[in-house]
């Protein structure tokens, strides 16, 4: 029974609802709330500065106090009632993360942004004691801004806040530099004109921290900083002192106080703000109970105490425990800090004047100072890496460090002193500029600057005084130190006791002593003392005067050491001749190595004009001076001749001199060409380079260069010998001697020679010669490796003949052979293309290319075939592109190298599986087959994606119904014609085919209904029995007797295809039966002419011939008397049983005639 399944379409509607939301800009929030405005009352926006710097956030509070009591109209929902909103500014920006953030713990309301709009809106919590909401905002342009709260009252009219104005002021760091009179006097700068630092350091979260006060008054300044919970105090307004009232320190206080205050670390930002502290000075209670740290940030300083405005002046701590750091601060009145157990750091661009008085930015009076103090006196001073910092003092030094204290100048900083104070105005120990009883260190790059003005009577506050320790000056750094009149005490660069001064490698020490006049004090002046200069470094002293004294004097077993020093100048603008004014006093020696000396008997020379010298020793090394007080007792060295050694010798006495001068002597640089062995080429033969000028050149390392001729200039070397000498530009050129070429791999070598120094350079002479020309093998487009011989150990290189570009590479074995592995991404190659080989040895030389190959194509197509289904009785296609797909070759996949053809045409006029195949050949020849699976169906097939099943109907008749049921199953298979396959493979799986129902067919006529079963498929088919017949099963069609030629005698014409009826009797019981044959009407043309009895159907009978007419009447000519059933053949061709004959007598048949008639067959049931 066939079952029927009904398919119920589903139908599932979706429906989207779309709303439109339009941007809403500042303008329309206002038309929005354009209707019945009222006073707004309650409702305020506050800023915390009405001044901005752009790109710097800020807090804009909203505070709303009206009464929540709400309408419904407008707008209409009570959220939106309950809610404030603001428009932000284009230009301006709403951090909403971080607002959020900000105002979570006060839990006041929740904020919405669209920043299409730019509408931020504040939705009060209900349950909120007040309504207070803090935007974090960032103005992105310096320019106005205008901000304005809008919210509906209860009774739905509109409340606006009053607007409120920013000013954005935009990022900028004005320098400003101090007045120099031409005098020398600096004006100190003035804090007030500090600009506002670049990084705000007030941050909004700070509005929140406890321990983060902000402050504008100085009320709230003061009680800051008397509140030990606070750690930073932002200043965000200019603070004066001058109503300030303490128990401290008062407007009146005249002396040394200070205010104490909880000890504790803390910052102070002063955001480029001004503080005149007038009298007021801090200072922490002195118990030390944690380190402490204090730090000032962008603050502009004035100040009268006698500490300075803030001051670690106690007892206890040391400088490990307490820092101060001032970063970008200027300062301007009294000493600037006074605490001898801190270190201080000083880091931006920082200025700090100690002057008599200042007039305060506030009121424009003058007031005095606390003055005759150091501006520093601290534990440890540290110039911090980058920083330029300006220290100035009026009446005193610019820096007093206490015992075991450093000065730390670090890497690329500016240190800039300048002093005015004289024996006078002096009122503490600062001595010297620099006042310090520990190390000096002026760190790489950094530049330490010292100036003093001259005094109009006494002695000057200037220079440099350290009681023992070490001053270095590290590589590339800068001191220069000038000290003008008379030193309050001793030298202008003064170490009492052991000292060492260490200038390294390119740094400088300079020291310039002026308007000295009759003063006797030592310019550069230690105890036991070390001088030791850098290579290339610069030590610089001179002064000028009259008074008998020394300009360096190293006291104690001395050194004083340098070589290939820069310069080493020794200058004394000095006339007094008395044996106490001398160049340099020690006991020790002066040990100098590679340097041109030159010294002056008397003060002969102009600045800038070092040629008139008493006398010139160039080179001298291994020099060792050695003085008694300050007399040179011997003078030891070594030169390039006995001239200039012995002169030395006998003259270098530096107590005879005004000025003695060490510079340096340039290094020998060298260098030579490259060099080959190639005769074909000049650096075979000739040896160039350069050396510096006049530089002697000897040349060694390879068989054809010759000794030198040259003597050594260098009088103490008698064995060695040069080649040549380089020219005035120093270039120099060797050749060979004739017929003589260097060999590869030697190495030549240059050495060079002058004023004592030397160098030298070499290089491997270059093989020059091409490898021969390589032989590249025949290549095929499969194969993995290209091969062929080179020049052994060369690197042989296959390039594309199309653009020279290179394919692979390798190198040759032991023998010369090579074996180039293609890389598989290249594999396999393009047919046809052309190849060639270079080979390239170790120096570079590279040979001819080598005979060019053509790759040859041995690779056929490939390609996927395409299964066919093909309904029988159709034609199979012939285009054999229909057949196959996805067709590549290596020598192209186009038609004008692939040809396709249908080699094997499949069997389509029965149902099954066969196959086609489809050839494809390239122009190379490479030939493939391709079988397609050709699967021939009709209704009576079904398949899916891997089985195909075939079953059809069929009648069989009672006779032929089995008993047995595999008899059965048999005819079923047989006579429905199943076939089954597995559609990828083409295989038949007749094997798994289930046929069930079989066993119901019995004789008795009738239909049975029979199921066939391959996996999912399944293929009901109908079986008819039928009780049996008597049939033609077939007869031919039509009969010619094709064209005659008239005749004169009787013709028997036989016809040209086989005559043949097949009878098929199925009947149960078989019986005797017969054929008949009728004419419609005689044989006649269309015209009706006719012959008659002309159709005969022709017997041999017992050797007689019987003629059977076929005429208008149904004549028998065939009869089956054995009552045999099943299948019976009537063969009408036989001449010796029955035939078919048409009999044309003459005279009857017409000629170019045609003739036809109908024969009737008839097939009778006898008895």
């Amino acid at each position: 029974m066939m079952k029927k399944r009904m398919k119920m379409p589903i139908v599932i509607l979706l429906i989207f609802t779309i709303t439109m939301i339009g941007p809403i800009n500042s303008a329309g929030l206002g038309n929005w709330f354009s209707t019945e405005v009222s006073a707004g009352t309650g409702l305020s926006l506050v800023v915390d500065k009405p001044k901005q710097t752009e790109n710097r956030q800020f807090s804009l509070t909203v505070k709303d106090d009206t009464a929540l009591s709400y309408s419904d109209d407008p707008p209409s929902d009570e959220e939106t009632v309950n809610a404030v909103s603001i428009a932000i500014p284009v230009g301006m920006i709403l951090d909403l993360a971080a607002t959020q953030e900000h105002n979570a713990a006060k839990n006041a309301g929740t904020l919405d942004f669209d920043e299409e709009s730019g509408i931020a809106r504040v939705t009060w919590n209900s349950e909120a004691t007040e309504h207070v909401y803090d935007l974090l905002l960032t103005a992105e342009k310096a320019q106005s801004y205008a901000l304005q709260a809008v919210r509906y009252d209860a009774s739905g009219n509109e409340v606006k806040s009053d607007v409120v104005t920013i000013a954005a002021e935009p990022e900028q760091v004005e320098e400003v530099t101090p007045k120099v009179e031409e005098e020398k006097t600096v004006a100190p700068p003035s804090p007030q004109v500090m600009p506002r630092v670049a990084d705000e350091l007030v941050t909004f979260a700070d509005v929140i921290d406890p321990s983060v006060a902000n402050v504008s008054t100085l009320t709230e300044f003061h009680n800051a900083m008397m509140n030990k919970d606070i750690a930073t105090i932002n200043v965000l307004a200019d603070i004066n002192y001058a109503a300030f009232s303490a128990a401290d320190a008062s407007p009146t206080n005249t002396g040394a106080y200070y205010q104490r205050m909880p000890e504790r670390p803390f910052t102070i930002n002063g955001n480029g703000h001004t503080i005149d502290f007038r009298n007021q000075s801090y200072a922490p209670y002195d118990t030390y109970s944690l380190p402490k740290v204090v730090t000032f940030n962008d603050l502009n300083t004035y100040g009268k105490n006698y500490y300075g405005f803030y001051t670690d002046n106690s007892a206890g701590g040391t400088n490990a425990t307490n820092t101060i750091v001032y970063n970008n601060v200027n300062y301007r009145g009294s000493q600037a800090i006074h605490a001898p157990a801190t270190t201080t750091k000083i880091s931006g661009k920082s200025s700090f004047a100690q002057t008599n008085s200042y007039v305060s930015p506030f009121d424009g009076v003058s007031y005095t100072t606390l003055a005759n103090q150091t501006t520093f006196a601290v534990g440890d001073m540290n110039i911090m890496q980058g920083a330029d910092v300006k220290v100035t003092n009026e009446s005193s030094g610019a820096m007093y460090i206490y015992t075991g204290g450093t000065v730390d100048i670090a890497e690329n900083s500016v240190l800039d002193i300048y002093t005015s104070g004289t024996n006078s105005t002096v009122a503490d120990g600062a001595v010297s500029g620099i006042t310090s009883y520990g190390n000096i260190n002026v760190r790489d790059g950094a530049t330490l600057k010292m100036d003093n003005a001259v005094p109009s009577s006494g002695t000057a506050v200037g220079g440099i005084w350290m009681n023992a320790g070490t001053f270095s000056v590290s590589n590339n750094a800068k001191v220069d130190i000038k000290a003008r009149g008379a030193m309050y005490y001793g030298s202008p660069f003064y170490i009492n006791g052991a000292g060492t001064l260490n200038v390294s490698d390119n740094a400088e020490f300079k020291l310039e002593a002026t308007d000295t006049g009759t003063s006797t004090q030592d310019v550069f002046s230690t105890g036991t003392g070390t001088i030791l200069i850098g290579k290339d470094g610069v030590f610089d002293v001179s002064s000028d005067g009259t008074g008998a004294k020394n300009l360096v004097y190293l006291r104690g077993t001395s050194k004083f050491q340098f070589a290939n020093a820069k310069r080493v100048d020794l200058r004394f603008n000095n006339v007094n001749s008395a044996a106490g004014a001398r160049l340099l006093r020690m006991s020790g020696n002066l040990d100098v190595d590679v340097q041109s000396i030159q010294a002056w008997n008397t003060k002969a020379w102009t600045d800038g004009m070092d040629d008139n010298s008493s006398f010139l020793w160039n080179p001298m090394f291994q020099v060792k001076v050695t003085y008694s007080a300050a007399n040179v007792t011997t003078a030891t060295g070594q030169s390039v001749n006995a001239a200039t050694k012995n002169s030395f010798t006998t003259n270098f006495r530096t107590q005879n001199f005004k000025r003695v001068l060490f510079e340096g002597i340039p290094d020998v640089d060298v260098t030579i060409g490259n060099l080959s062995d190639n005769v074909e080429r000049e650096n075979s033969r000739v040896i160039t380079g350069k050396a510096n000028p006049g530089a002697s050149v000897q040349l060694s390392g390879d068989p054809a260069i010759p000794v030198g001729t040259l003597d050594s200039p260098n009088e103490e070397d008698k064995t060695t010998k040069f080649h040549l000498i380089a020219d005035n530009d120093g270039n120099y050129r060797y050749e060979l001697p004739a017929g003589t070429f260097l060999t590869a791999g030697n190495t030549v070598q240059i050495y060079a020679f002058l004023n004592g120094k030397d160098a030298s350079a070499q290089t491997v002479v270059q093989d020059g010669t091409a490898p021969e020309v390589p032989v590249l093998a025949a290549i095929k487009d499969v194969d993995a490796v290209i091969s062929g011989q080179a020049e052994v150990g060369t690197t042989v290189t296959i390039y594309d003949a199309e653009d020279d570009s290179a394919f692979v590479s390798g190198v040759t074995n032991g023998t010369g052979n090579f074996a180039i592995t293609v890389p598989a991404e290249k594999r396999p190659m393009t047919p046809n293309t052309v190849y060639y080989a270079v080979a390239k040895d170790a120096t570079g030389n590279t040979s001819i290319m080598s005979n060019q190959m053509t790759v040859v194509d041995t690779t056929a197509p490939t390609a996927d075939v395409i299964r066919q289904f093909v309904t029988l009785g159709d034609k199979f296609t012939t285009n054999p592109k229909n057949l196959v797909e996805n067709v590549t070759d290596n020598a192209g996949n186009g038609d004008d190298n692939i040809s396709y053809a249908i080699t094997e045409v499949p069997d389509v006029s029965k149902i099954g599986y066969t196959t086609a195949t489809v050839t494809l050949t390239d122009n190379a020849g490479n030939a493939a087959d391709f079988v397609i699976p050709v699967f021939v169906q009709n209704d009576s097939s079904i398949k899916d994606e891997n089985s195909f099943l075939h079953a059809n109907d069929f009648i069989v008749a009672t006779a032929d119904v089995p008993g047995p049921p595999a008899a059965l199953k048999d005819m079923v298979l047989e006579m429905a014609n199943v076939q089954a396959y597995f559609i990828p493979t083409g295989e038949s799986v007749m094997a798994f085919v289930q046929v069930t129902g079989y066993e119901a067919i019995t004789s008795t006529p009738g239909k049975y209904q029979v199921k066939v079963t391959l996996g999912e498929l399944e293929r009901e088919i109908t079986v008819t029995v039928l009780a049996g017949t008597l049939q033609f099963k077939s007869a031919t069609p039509e009969i010619s007797f094709g064209t005659a030629a008239i005749s004169s005698r009787e013709q028997f014409l036989k016809p040209q295809d086989d005559v043949k009826l097949t009878v098929e009797d199925t009947r149960s019981e078989g019986t005797n039966w017969k054929l008949t044959a009728q004419l419609d009407s005689p044989l006649a043309t269309a015209d009706g002419e006719e012959l008659i009895n002309s159709l005969f159907v022709r017997n041999q009978q017992d050797g007689n011939v019987i003629m059977t007419p076929l005429n208008g009447v149904a004549n028998e000519f065939f009869s089956n008397t054995s009552g045999s059933d099943g299948v019976t053949e009537i063969d009408l061709n036989t001449a010796d049983a029955s035939e078919l004959v048409l009999n044309v007598r003459p005279g009857t048949a017409r000629a170019n005639k045609e003739y036809s008639t109908t024969i009737h067959w008839t097939l009778e049931d006898t008895p």
